[in-house]
């Protein structure tokens, strides 16, 4: 992709935002938890309890993978309906802190709720399904456009600003954060959803589950990822999974990210899903890049890989820094079965805080994943903008959400977009100044995901991360075993800077759209769609001659093309105002352009603000 592709749009994208269109069948669904704003963690944590499969009760287990990982009771015979998300490796300092969002996983309507209940509880009193147990509970309940619901539960007493009956949310709109409200003893979401007849069912897909996949993209059953990188003054105490985990004391007290030189830095690295064959490798880096320390991991060899309680893990050691330990920002390098995670602290330096951007371009990749000898990857350029008058320290870049597969980041030349750094390795960014970074999102082989958007965790150590924005800072992906067509495609307003400017609420305007198929050949269809308060504008799009601009047809709502591999092409879409104004929210009054297949799955997309003056 050129330079000027890459700054001059990538740039002027940053506020904006893009909602993809849903599936008109089935409801398939996005993931439900993600970190706030504030969190400097990597992953929220883990599932501890799947679905059970096994109707017979006690200790009969089968989750959707044909594992244990799950649980049932003998009170009432219940088998675990839901999926649990837990939070780790610091449970009850990441519920005070309001660290984990929960999100809708679709678009839908509130048709239940509870709020305003003690949300710190950690007791077994009561049965799932008894009065005492649906009184105290706090949840949100949506119905979705195919009748189906979805239940999120022991969400912290207040919900999301306008999370009342009868709301009409968007999927990935925050409904709470994860608490411990009703019967639980741990923080955690409870994630049940139900068929439009009220039977609860399992949204993985595995050989011990009947039903086909509603997640977008479904991540490994195993997830082995660093959640959380920390240092501490002391050693701190790690709370453990297991039937003792009642109110335990975290770490709160001894987290820092500022030494001298002659202090001890104890080091903990959280750990989710780790296994038998798990290897894991810690390097402590100096400013200048040098290896001050290597240590390797000391994770247990699990009894029961599939178990429910082999889900976590912070693993710790402790370097002692020199008195002439050089002052500036030292990394710490985690490698786990060749995945890359690092993180800052700082020697003798006290920086303070700053503030980041980031944009993505394209916004959207098609891959296959079924070649296991040569692995594709969907690359895209992303740009971090430092907006504050403080240098960034320690940046990186982060999947948002469990994937089956592996993200990495290289810096890159802004002037030629070669890589210029290494897998993963942490950047500064210098006050008002910007890194440029190629994303490489490799799947697993025949992993699968059908216009799901992977979210970006753009952290720096002495920042909040930037806001995340879909279409503008994410990545639109679809992949799977079969070759396929995959569209990078970019639109271009007369001013521009990707904004769409209409005279007033009854003109008209247009802008152009170019596309490349780096892909598979395959029919596509293209179509313009408004969003937010561009609805209400009338759009038409026709296929243009590439040197003179002309259109080829008269303009449709929708146009089909068949694409050859390798093969480029442009539109024109046209815009009129039809007696209502969009005022400028470019981060919901967008027109989007989506090029989808015979199945609904995009395999391309892109969009511009628009505004009516």
């Amino acid at each position: 992709m050129s330079r000027l592709i890459l700054n001059s749009l990538a740039l002027s994208f940053l506020l904006c935002a893009s909602v993809f269109a849903q599936d008109a069948g089935t409801v398939r669904y996005e993931f439900p938890v993600r970190l706030s704003e504030n969190s400097q963690a990597f992953s929220y944590g883990t599932v501890h309890d799947y679905f059970d499969h096994d109707p017979a009760t006690p200790g009969y287990l089968q989750d959707w993978a044909c594992g244990t990982r799950t649980y049932d009771r003998l009170a009432g015979g219940y088998d675990h309906a839901g999926t649990d998300f837990f939070l780790l490796p610091f449970p009850w300092d990441m519920l005070d802190a309001g660290d984990v969002e929960v999100v809708a996983v679709a678009a839908g309507e509130v048709v239940d709720l509870r709020s305003g209940e003690f949300d710190r509880e950690c007791s077994w009193d009561g049965s799932p399904g008894s009065d005492d147990y649906n009184r105290r509970a706090n949840f949100v309940q949506l119905r979705h456009a195919d009748g189906s619901t979805t239940l999120y539960a022991h969400l912290a007493a207040e919900l999301a600003h306008g999370i009342e009956m009868g709301a009409m949310v968007e999927a990935g709109q925050i409904l709470g954060t994860v608490a411990t409200s009703g019967y639980t003893s741990y923080p955690h979401l409870h994630f049940e959803p139900w068929t439009a007849e009220g039977v609860a069912f399992d949204p993985y897909e595995g050989v011990c589950s009947a039903t086909p996949t509603r997640w977008r993209h479904q991540p490994a059953y195993q997830n082995t990822v660093v959640n959380h990188i920390e240092t501490h003054t002391q050693r701190p105490y790690v709370p453990t999974l297991g039937l003792n985990i009642c109110h335990q004391t975290d770490r709160e007290e001894y987290v820092s990210d500022r030494f001298q030189p002659g202090d001890t830095v104890h080091i903990g690295i959280g750990l989710s899903d780790y296994y038998t064959s798990t290897r894991g490798t810690y390097q402590v880096l100096r400013p200048d890049g040098s290896v001050f320390a290597t240590q390797s991991s000391e994770m247990p060899s699990p009894a029961n890989p599939v178990s429910r309680w082999n889900t976590g893990l912070y693993d710790l050691f402790s370097v002692d820094l020199p008195e002439s330990a050089p002052a500036g920002t030292w990394r710490i390098r985690a490698d786990i079965n060749g995945q890359v995670w690092e993180r800052g602290f700082f020697v003798g330096i006290s920086p303070g805080e700053t503030r980041i951007g980031a944009a993505v371009l394209p916004s959207s990749r098609s891959i296959s994943s079924g070649d296991p000898l040569n692995p594709a990857a969907a690359t895209a350029f992303a740009t971090v903008v430092n907006t504050g008058s403080e240098t960034a320290h320690a940046c990186g870049v982060y999947a948002d959400r469990p994937i089956d597969g592996r993200l990495d980041f290289y810096t890159t030349d802004p002037a030629t977009n070669a890589v210029n750094g290494a897998r993963n390795a942490n950047f500064n960014i210098p006050p008002g100044g910007q890194q440029t970074l190629l994303l490489a999102f490799t799947p697993n082989y025949r992993a699968r995901a059908d216009s799901w958007a992977l979210n970006f965790r753009y952290l720096c150590r002495n920042a909040r991360r930037a806001r995340q924005i879909s279409g503008v800072n994410s990545l639109l992906l679809s992949f799977g075993p079969a070759a396929v067509p995959d569209l990078i495609a970019v639109a271009v307003t007369p001013s521009g800077d990707g904004i769409l400017r209409i005279a007033d609420e009854n003109s008209a305007a247009a802008f152009a759209m170019a596309v490349s198929n780096v892909g598979a050949a395959g029919m596509l269809t293209v179509r313009p769609v408004g969003l937010g308060s561009a609805t209400t504008l009338r759009l038409r799009i026709c296929e243009t001659d590439p040197v003179s601009g002309v259109c080829l047809a008269p303009p449709t709502e929708a146009v089909s093309h068949a694409f050859a591999d390798n093969e480029t092409a442009s539109f024109a879409v046209f815009v009129r105002a039809q007696g209502e104004a969009v005022d400028f929210a470019p981060a919901t009054s967008r027109i989007q352009l989506i090029a989808e297949d015979a199945g609904g799955i995009i395999r391309g997309a892109t969009s511009v603000a628009v505004q009516t003056h």
